[in-house]
């Protein structure tokens, strides 16, 4: 597993090197298949409906509410609640992380 490891995080370390200027490794989608595995990863989350919105090259989900609980002010889809983890216990998702890499 490490060598399969070393090799996928130095092509990320090649991207994100060509693409911002500097050697980073982004965890993001590494902890949203970690949440999916161990849900206690996630400390807090908030429940509403969520549209895919696209600017030019890029498309994000958003969740379609104000931190208030309001809707947008700009139009969105109707859309049935999603679970959207708003913060996660990072230390324990990074340690876990290191240590299934090293097998």
């Amino acid at each position: 597993m490490s060598t399969f490891a070393t090799e996928i995080l130095d092509a990320y370390l090649d991207f994100y090197r060509h693409e911002w200027g500097r050697g980073i490794i982004p965890l993001h989608d590494p902890l949203a298949a970690g949440v999916l595995l161990d849900p206690s990863f996630a400390t807090a989350w908030v429940d509403g409906p969520v549209n895919v919105v696209g600017h030019r090259f890029t498309s994000r989900a958003r969740l379609m509410r104000t931190h208030d609980g309001l809707p947008p002010a700009f139009p969105s889809t109707p859309a049935p609640p999603t679970r959207v983890v708003t913060a996660v216990d990072a230390p324990r998702f990074v340690a876990d992380f290191v240590e299934v890499l090293s097998r």
